[in-house]
């Protein structure tokens, strides 16, 4: 019973983030629901021309219906954002290649590199790139990329030198959540009761991050709008914030840690990993960066 009440709060909680324009427009762009997407999308790009993420998703949204001609539009609208441009040169690849464009493709592929997109783990679930598989130029492009690259943060934060409760203030704020170089979403997170609870808030889902005084660690509460719920606890080691979950949804005896790392004032990388011996092997899973939103 206790558990059910968790989820429901916490289902509850990922559902009050939605209100957030942010949020309502990733959610709706990362569900599919094109049609409402575009009318809400439409009408923020009015009121927030400046808002190049929303200009963006735009261009997704107008993509996926069909409507080229109005993504080229908002993509030239979203540029000068250095965490969404690679990807933005990624979407205009995309789009010279499905109109055969390409000599567009490949000069807009290369482009997304240089500014940093390794993602290449889009390109066979993406059937726009289909027709350039048998392309030299293209398969040069795919072998130079590398998604495990890390960016260094300048000037980091050595997170030793703060007392242990302050360890995870950096978290609070508004950021952009990446994946080798690829925009993935937006998290925003936020301090509550005094600085003593971090909430970490995404279109899907949302967390609480509390010290315990007691064992001198952080806990954990993670869940979503389907109804997860999971809990970790860590503290610091070797310089990384590392948290651990003993149990695993549907993989009975695995473990998952959380470690986030290379923590400066504006970025910080996160990786998750799972174990299936108790931690004596890791396998990695995720890899994200994120980057503070200017406001």
């Amino acid at each position: 019973m206790i558990a059910s009440g968790l989820s429901l709060a916490c289902s509850l909680a990922v559902l009050g983030g939605l209100e957030d324009a942010d949020f309502r427009t990733e959610y709706l762009v990362m569900t599919g629901q094109w049609s409402e997407a575009t009318k809400v999308l439409e009408a923020e790009v009015i009121d927030h021309p400046e808002d190049t993420l929303l200009w963006y998703q735009l261009s997704q949204v107008r993509a996926s219906q069909g409507d080229s001609e109005g993504a080229f539009e908002a993509l030239d609208m979203a540029e000068g954002n250095p965490a969404i441009d690679p990807s933005i040169q990624y979407t205009r690849a995309g789009l010279h290649a499905a109109a055969g464009q390409v000599e567009e493709a490949l000069e807009a592929l290369n482009l997304a590199l240089e500014l940093g997109f390794h993602a290449k783990w889009f390109f066979p679930n993406d059937p726009r790139f289909q027709s350039l598989q048998q392309n030299s130029e293209f398969q040069r492009i795919l072998a130079r990329m590398d998604p495990l690259a890390t960016v260094t943060s300048e000037d980091p934060i050595n997170l030793a030198t703060l007392r242990p409760e302050r360890q995870m203030d950096f978290l609070v704020g508004d950021w952009y959540r990446m994946s080798a170089g690829a925009f993935l979403g937006r998290s925003s997170n936020v301090a509550l009761l005094q600085g003593a609870v971090i909430q970490k808030r995404d279109a899907t889902s949302t967390s609480f991050h509390v010290f315990d005084p007691t064992l001198q660690r952080f806990k954990q509460t993670w869940c979503s709008g389907a109804g997860h719920h999971d809990t970790l606890e860590g503290s610091l080691e070797d310089g990384k914030l590392v948290l651990i979950q003993d149990v695993l949804r549907g993989q009975p005896g695995a473990i998952g840690r959380s470690t986030f790392f290379n923590i400066a004032k504006d970025s910080y990388d996160y990786e998750w990993h799972t174990s299936g011996d108790q931690g004596a092997t890791w396998t990695l899973g995720a890899k994200y960066r994120f980057v503070r939103i200017e406001k």
